[in-house]
């Protein structure tokens, strides 16, 4: 049946008419959905930066001698940064507002929480509409916030200047000594120092060999006290004195510098210990008296304080009769009740212990004032103690050629610092006491190192956060990445190779073992300690 034209003609206007209605909501909704799309994009684009630029204002809280100044360089990096990812007119933006000024960029102490400094970062910008503006909407205004924290970081270096940080074995070296890695771990070190804030963090530093020395406890000054370098400049202090040479007494040294940072105890703050090390440790500190009788060979020739042999003569079979004694200038009390109370003792047979493949030494005056190792294995010049039977090297020890610890009958079963000689690394036992062999001596040293990573992270008055370098093809892998409990090192092959797993124990603080293969790796290395640790501080 044909329909009528007039009908048709209905139809089509009515098709027309709803057409026309349709397209006069339809465009402002697609245009409405194309707008928002863009605007989206910009403000995501817009928020990024602004996050960008105060965690870099954060970051920059460390550049300047004076809070104010580094208030200052963290603003204006927090503007370098934003502008540097949203550029002016970036997707037709117009009227980008972010500068220097307080409204823009805020930097202020928290009211509550000790040790705590807070970046708010604000921008603006327009945005032009492609369809909005029909209905006399061309720009759209967009913000955005952002916010970072930085936490004051207490810090101990801890740095070895054992002889193998000099080139073939050629001791003492130094920072003068061209082509050493002795001069390349002082100058990465320094680099390291220049990452934090003067007059807010706290760095102090324990170098280590045979013995250990305080070059400073944790201190807001340490920029001029242990030197330092970054974008401003950089100055001299005790990190450019270190003189490499002798052995490695990790343990004793680590203790010690978490002993000061024990005592500092900043509340709120983010606590480290940075142990960088090349070789492997060989050195413990013990009391070779356990309350009863001395570890002196019932057959040795030393004298005691009263000028008398062991056994042979009743020697060292008293307290009395011990060597004399000053006490010690490290203040170890705050580690409680119990912990270490030998160590300011008037009498001790105290002294240090070390081993390589074949040969022993010892050093008994640990408790040295000087940066330097007295390769010495004695207290004094005049104390009896030193007298020697003849044949002897000069000391009471081992035989003329070191390979023998003719005089020594045993080692304790943990350090002068309460660290354990037994553990991971097998040591043979008799009595009570560690036998004295090369192994024994060499292993011993290994577990006090891994028992005071793990008592420094576990101590529950103030657990730490240990981050470790190792430096050279013959640093131990393990040893390193049990102290820092660094996860991330469970399926490296170093960890299975030597036969001593590596370990990570969820429950503690994870720090982070970095590994620099070459002298030009050692700068690389200590940023990127620096860097993990400023994470953490956020």
């Amino acid at each position: 049946m044909r329909i009528p034209a007039k009908n048709v003609s209905r139809r089509s206007g009515t098709t027309l008419f709803v057409a026309t209605l349709a397209f006069m909501f339809l465009i402002p909704v697609i245009g409405l959905a194309v707008d928002v799309g863009f605007l989206y994009t910009v403000r995501s684009k817009l928020q990024s930066s602004v996050d960008g630029a105060s965690l870099a204002a954060a970051r920059a809280l460390s550049l300047g001698a004076t809070t104010d100044a580094q208030a200052a360089n963290a603003k204006q990096n927090a503007v370098n940064w934003f502008y540097a990812n949203f550029p002016k007119g970036e997707w037709y933006s117009h009227s980008t507002l972010m500068n220097t000024s307080n409204t823009y960029v805020s930097v202020y102490d928290d009211a509550t929480v000790p040790q705590l400094r807070h970046v708010d970062v604000f921008a603006s910008t327009s945005i032009p509409t492609l369809f909005m503006r029909w209905f006399g909407n061309a720009n759209t205004a967009v913000n955005s916030r952002g916010h970072a924290t930085r936490r004051d970081v207490v810090a101990m270096l801890v740095l070895d200047r054992s002889g193998s940080m000099c080139p073939n074995a050629a001791t003492p070296c130094s920072k003068t000594t061209t082509g050493s890695s002795c001069a390349a771990m002082i100058n990465a070190a320094k680099l390291f120092t220049g990452q934090f804030a003067a007059g807010r963090d706290r760095i102090g530093m324990i170098s280590f060999a045979d013995n250990a020395y305080r070059h400073s406890s944790p201190t807001t000054n340490f920029q001029s006290v242990l030197g330092y370098t970054n974008t401003l400049g950089t100055g001299t202090g005790e990190i450019d004195s270190v003189i490499c040479h002798g052995g490695t007494n990790s343990a004793g040294a680590f203790s010690l510098a978490y002993n000061d940072l024990y005592q500092t105890d900043l509340p709120g703050a983010l606590n480290v210990m940075v142990l960088e090390t090349d070789g492997l440790p060989n050195t413990v500190t013990v009391n070779f008296w356990d309350g009863t009788a001395a570890g002196i060979d019932s057959a040795s020739n030393c004298l005691d304080a009263n000028g008398k042999k062991q056994s042979q003569a009743g020697g060292f079979d008293t307290y009395a009769s011990l060597p004399a004694w000053s006490p010690s200038p490290w203040n170890m009390n705050s580690f409680g009740t119990g912990f270490m109370t030998n160590m300011d003792a008037t009498r001790n047979l105290i002294g240090g212990i070390g081993v390589n493949s074949s040969t022993y030494w010892v050093m008994y005056n640990n408790w040295t004032t000087t940066k330097s190792n007295s390769f010495n294995e004695v207290y004094n010049s005049t104390n009896p103690y030193l007298s020697s039977a003849s044949g002897r090297a000069a000391g009471c020890g081992f035989n003329s050629s070191h390979n023998s610890a003719s005089d020594i009958a045993w080692l304790p079963t943990s350090d002068v610092y309460g660290n354990s000689l037994t553990g991971y690394k097998t040591t043979n036992l008799s009595s009570g006491h560690l036998t004295v062999t090369t192994s024994n001596v060499l292993n011993a040293s290994f577990n006090a190192l891994d028992d005071a990573g793990s008592f420094a992270r576990t101590n529950a008055n103030l657990p730490v956060y240990n981050f470790t370098l190792g430096f050279s093809s013959s640093v131990d892998h393990v040893i390193l990445q049990r102290v820092a409990n660094d996860s991330s090192w469970l399926g490296n092959t170093a960890c299975t190779a030597s036969g001593a797993a590596c370990r990570f124990a969820s429950g503690e603080n994870q720090g982070t073992y970095v590994y620099a293969q070459t002298q030009q790796d050692l700068i690389t290395a200590f940023l990127s300690l620096s860097s993990q640790i400023l994470r953490l501080n956020r």
